[in-house]
């Protein structure tokens, strides 16, 4: 489903949760998407001194983006801890969750499973394979089986007990999961070429570390950020769209 699809889609117009960890790491293409739904959205910001809700009782998703922090870093941040309640509410209530990178992370630390750090950085456009759950799954099953998606990510975690391993990379393997009606993606689906080259230059030290080339950033995003606004729709509409 195609963003001018979508603003012909009738949605519930109960709002969206949306928790944001840094300025940088912002909604991108996702906003887009709920933008043309006409779904209303309310971004907390506790970096910012935000007050996350108490409850999620008016809210109708939940979504939590990336950050450069780690789950255990509650000292430092203790609204991790709030948000690791939250979405323990939100999946009581059965509320469509979606979890990127960071917010994959305390997906994962909310069911049960360990968050720890992986075998090295993952920075730059890597390729994702579907699992043979992921090709049968109603959201992942939308998506090639075979597609580049933007990373930024050092820590990774296990599948929670009970959840579909649904994607992989060639050094992570749990990139995707899906448990009832959450899911949670270790790799960048929101980022514009914008956003991707604002962190590139912010961080080249940690870029260039990590083997990825600032100079060619441009060529590539151009070559597959269009292919990623096509999943974001798909998966934005699959998970909240109706």
């Amino acid at each position: 489903m195609r963003l001018n699809e979508l603003k012909n889609t009738t949605v519930s117009l109960t709002p969206l949760l949306v928790i944001q960890h840094l300025p940088a790491e912002g909604p991108g293409r996702l906003q887009a998407n709920w933008e043309a739904t006409g779904r209303p959205a309310h971004v907390t910001r506790p970096y910012a001194q935000d007050k996350l809700p108490t409850s999620l009782a008016t809210y109708g998703g939940l979504i939590v983006l990336g950050g450069p922090m780690s789950v255990g870093d509650t000292e430092r941040f203790p609204w991790l801890t709030t948000e690791i309640l939250l979405i323990q509410e939100a999946l009581g209530r059965e509320l469509p969750i979606l979890g990127v990178c960071l917010g994959a992370q305390l997906l994962a630390r909310a069911l049960g499973a360990p968050v720890y750090p992986g075998p090295g950085p993952e920075i730059g456009w890597y390729p994702l394979q579907l699992t043979p759950a992921g090709r049968q799954d109603r959201i992942f099953g939308r998506l090639p089986e075979k597609f580049m998606a933007f990373h930024w990510h050092g820590d990774t975690f296990d599948l929670p007990q009970g959840a579909i391993w649904l994607a992989r990379s060639e050094r992570y393997q749990h990139q995707a999961f899906r448990y009832n009606n959450a899911y949670g993606l270790q790799f960048h689906l929101e980022a514009t070429g914008e956003m991707i080259e604002r962190w590139a230059q912010a961080n080249e030290r940690e870029f260039r570390a990590a083997g990825a080339r600032p100079s060619r950033l441009p060529v590539r995003n151009e070559r597959y950020t269009p292919e990623l606004d096509r999943q974001t729709q798909d998966v934005f509409s699959g998970l909240f769209g109706r």
